[in-house]
């Protein structure tokens, strides 16, 4: 059996999302701690490089019926900040934020995909999601801007 066969077994499914185990440290992990001297470079160069120690924890393929695209949302167990629960959320292959909780990132690719029709995506997938309830007003409604 390959390891995306096993993947597949121990995989739950949930409103669209697949959710993968994230109890065991890529093979990669004792090595980096034993040598950690300087954090991994960016984020987007180790998306781009496949970095073994971004461990993928959930991903979401969703056809946006509005505008008639489909997207690829992921998130990763970002294993070199273990210690602080660091999760990475991508779309497409493109990093679009990082939280230490798995429902923001959950929610902000649920944002993403209801405002979309509102051509909007591409500046939302820029501004963080906390940055949307500061305030009482809607920051991507018309009449707000």
């Amino acid at each position: 059996m390959t390891e995306s066969e096993r993947r597949r077994r121990r995989c739950l499914i949930l409103d669209g999302w697949t959710f993968y185990s994230n109890d065991t440290p890529p093979a990669e992990y004792e090595a980096y701690r034993k040598n950690m001297e300087t954090l991994p470079p960016g984020d987007k160069e180790r998306l781009k490089n496949n970095d073994a120690l971004l461990k993928l924890i959930a991903e979401k393929k969703v056809q946006n019926p509005n505008v008639g695209v489909e997207h690829h949302f992921k998130i990763y167990f970002d294993w070199a900040y273990a210690g602080a629960n660091r999760m990475l959320l991508a779309c497409d292959g493109e990093r679009i934020d990082c939280q230490l909780e798995l429902g923001m990132l959950m929610a902000e690719a649920d944002y993403l995909i209801a405002s979309e029709h509102l051509a909007s995506f591409e500046r939302n997938k820029e501004a963080p999601l906390v940055l949307r309830f500061l305030t009482e007003k809607c920051l991507v409604c018309e009449e707000n801007k």
